[in-house]
């Protein structure tokens, strides 16, 4: 709206000269904050070698929770070079969906419960950026429901929907839907884990299961073949989010506890069996509040130990990304923390973990600044980079609700759910 407009505006509301010119500045002054604010997210060409402006690595501290400057030098959903790795162009893979990136490509749930896989072609072996080769999805493939991503595990997708547990085959013809559990708490996430031909386990699914009674608390339940089922976690315990994983060849089911105040993580040993054999109950690690929303993911490292990634709040004024690191999971050996400190709150705050080019990497989403309007940024970030390598700013969006990455042997797939859509694109080593 020009000044002479809202002056004119003014007028018609028969405002003392005063009360006018008071006004005018008022919003003489909104402007030029909204335009130092637009001004602040910076952008980059299409193609750069490394951004010039200089960047932190957030995890080089052990314990380092300042605040942080923005990003500079940003990408935004465009081809690029950075470091050791060739980023294909983004691919408008679907509607915003429950989906997962697989090496074979990212793997989609309808709200009629179909599995559809988005197909990665071969990736190119060009030392500059190109097309990501994956087939998007079909116009008119039914709708799509905002939800968490299936967990892939042996050939199958493992989803929650409307408090039942769900499987299908990831592969062409998608089918029979098999109903595992109707007792799976809505928003949340399924584990699951692949068999093992040494110990003849089968595949064993883990989902937060609804209360018996009105306002109990939430059960960690281990679904492990048929119709066969087990809870994992006490009576008077409450669950938010389960994983499953092997570490030092041991298998544990890890439960984040659903409390005020903190984030207690729970670990117990679970072994073959019918029903499995869980061990005892050991509290592996206390941190700041949670929320509904709050999950837990854990990843097995390169050299043999867990990463756990767990958002939460650092401290009463801090929100953080706790980066953990296992070596075991008991409660005589407590895991090193790193700290990534967020410039504001976020929520959901979307985090994934896998190999790219042979180093340990995460994903996930930030606030670009302090202002509680700012956009997101998707990160890319090496964790074994050079305390002066700056981490990859991927793009922007007013929020990111979903991450997820998958291993390539020759890079890696990243999927994820903003701006209404599910997007895709490849990660690819500059040695080939």
């Amino acid at each position: 709206m020009g000044c002479k407009h809202e002056k004119t505006k003014l007028e018609e509301m028969n405002l003392t000269p005063e009360q006018a010119k008071q006004i005018l500045q008022k919003i003489e002054a909104e402007k030029a904050r909204s335009a130092a604010s637009a001004s602040a997210v910076p952008r980059a060409p299409a193609i750069v070698a490394k951004p010039d402006a200089p960047q932190v690595n957030t995890l080089a501290s052990e314990n380092d929770h300042a605040a942080l400057p923005p990003v500079q030098g940003q990408f935004v959903d465009e081809s690029l070079v950075h470091g050791n790795w060739v980023v294909d162009g983004l691919v408008d893979v679907a509607p915003a969906s429950p989906q997962a990136a697989s090496p074979g490509g990212v793997v989609l749930v309808n709200r009629n419960n179909d599995l559809l896989v988005a197909h990665l072609s071969s990736l190119s072996k060009e030392p500059t950026p190109g097309e990501t080769p994956i087939q998007p999805i079909a116009e008119g493939a039914g709708s799509f429901a905002l939800a968490r991503g299936p967990a892939l595990a042996d050939g199958y997708g493992y989803w929650i929907s409307t408090h039942f547990l769900y499987r299908r085959p990831t592969k062409v013809p998608y089918g029979p839907l098999e109903e595992l559990a109707a007792d799976a708490r809505v928003g949340t996430r399924a584990a699951a884990l692949p068999a093992s031909k040494a110990t003849g386990r089968p595949t064993w699914v883990g989902y937060i299961a609804l209360p018996t009674v009105v306002d109990g608390p939430l059960r960690a339940k281990l679904w492990y073949g048929a119709e066969d089922e087990a809870v994992l976690t006490e009576p008077s315990a409450s669950a938010l989010s389960i994983q499953l994983v092997e570490i030092a060849n041991l298998v544990y089911v890890v439960t984040l506890e659903a409390r005020t105040g903190q984030s207690t993580l729970h670990a117990r040993t679970l072994e073959p069996g019918s029903p499995p054999k869980l061990g005892a109950d050991h509290v592996v690690w206390v941190g700041g509040s949670p929320n509904s929303m709050t999950e837990l993911s854990l990843k097995p490292t390169k050299n043999g130990s867990l990463l756990g990634l767990l958002p939460v709040e650092r401290d009463v004024t801090t929100f953080a990304l706790g980066v953990l690191s296992f070596t075991s999971l008991d409660a005589a050996t407590p895991p090193s923390e790193r700290w990534l400190p967020y410039l504001n709150g976020i929520n959901p705050a979307p985090v994934e973990a896998s190999r790219v080019c042979g180093h340990d990497t995460l994903l996930f989403a930030r606030p670009s600044t302090a202002d509680p309007g700012s956009p997101q940024e998707l990160v890319l970030l090496d964790l074994e980079a050079k305390a002066d390598d700056p981490p990859l700013v991927l793009g922007t969006s007013k929020a990111y609700f979903d991450v997820s990455i998958a291993e390539l042997k020759r890079g890696a797939l990243i999927s994820y759910v903003a701006d209404h859509r599910t997007w895709a694109r490849t990660v690819r080593c500059v040695s080939g």
